[in-house]
């Protein structure tokens, strides 16, 4: 049973972050034998507690939702980092996600939230699967009206939304490339349709006046052009496409190779 003490949640979920970094933590070089130790720990908590501890986050996010905000975004910050290795339907599920999607409506809490779901959409996949679970989650924050901003949204907040439409954008591109290579036309052809239909979002941030909300979704639109360039006809609606990024912001930065598409 955890601890009411939100002094005493703080400390374990640091103890989680800690765990992570040591054992998970790509940038931090290893020897071989602790990349053989850290994948044991790692197999032993997958089978023993993982599931455990899927339940004391999901506790955790509701008792203090509203009395200690800072709790509930180091352990949105917990989630983040062990999604990456850990079973993804533990968190992509009817449990997690509503109260995601709650948290993102929240002033104090919305930012940790938006990392933690674009965490989750960078989660290492099979590209059908990615698709599906971009397509998840962008419907339903469409749907409940995340990316429907008003004039004076807070800046911060616009740059958190501008990387999370990126990795949106950014995934649906990698899955598309893996699954032409995979000469998976079909799948390619709807997750082509699914990356379109993104478009429009990226527009919505990438033409913003704050460098850090347009230069977030940058990537996105550069990754676009490439992918249009492998593709031997264009349509009308692609060709505006690049002729709008061009127009939006890409000028400010200096040319690479050229855009022109033949």
């Amino acid at each position: 049973m955890l601890t009411s003490d939100p002094k005493a949640v703080d400390i374990y979920l640091r103890v989680l972050l800690a765990i992570d970094s040591d054992v998970v933590d790509r940038e931090i070089v290893h020897t071989n034998q602790e990349i053989e130790r850290n994948g044991l720990i790692k197999d032993s908590m997958r089978e023993q507690s993982v599931t455990q501890l899927t339940h004391t986050w999901y506790h955790i996010l509701t008792q203090y939702q509203t009395t200690n905000p800072e709790v509930v975004c180091t352990c949105l910050d917990v989630i983040g980092k062990y999604i990456t290795w850990i079973d993804i339907s533990l968190i992509a599920n009817d449990k997690f996600v509503p109260i995601l999607l709650k948290f993102m409506t929240m002033t104090l809490l919305r930012e940790s939230a938006s990392d933690c779901i674009h965490d989750i959409i960078n989660k290492g996949m099979e590209p059908v699967a990615k698709t599906k679970l971009v397509e998840s989650f962008t419907n339903v924050l469409e749907t409940t009206g995340v990316f429907s901003l008003t004039e004076d949204e807070e800046g911060d907040f616009l740059a958190k939304l501008s990387k999370l439409v990126n990795g949106i954008g950014v995934n649906l591109m990698i899955s598309w490339q893996k699954l032409q290579k995979a000469e998976d036309l079909e799948n390619a052809r709807i997750t082509m349709e699914a990356l379109e239909g993104k478009i429009p979002l990226m527009f919505r941030f990438l033409g913003d006046e704050d460098d850090d909300v347009s230069g977030a979704v940058t990537p996105f639109a550069q990754e676009y052009i490439s992918i249009l360039k492998q593709i031997k006809t264009l349509s009308p609606k692609q060709r505006e496409s690049i002729e709008a990024i061009i127009a939006s912001r890409l000028p400010k930065q200096e040319p690479q190779g050229g855009t022109t598409l033949t």
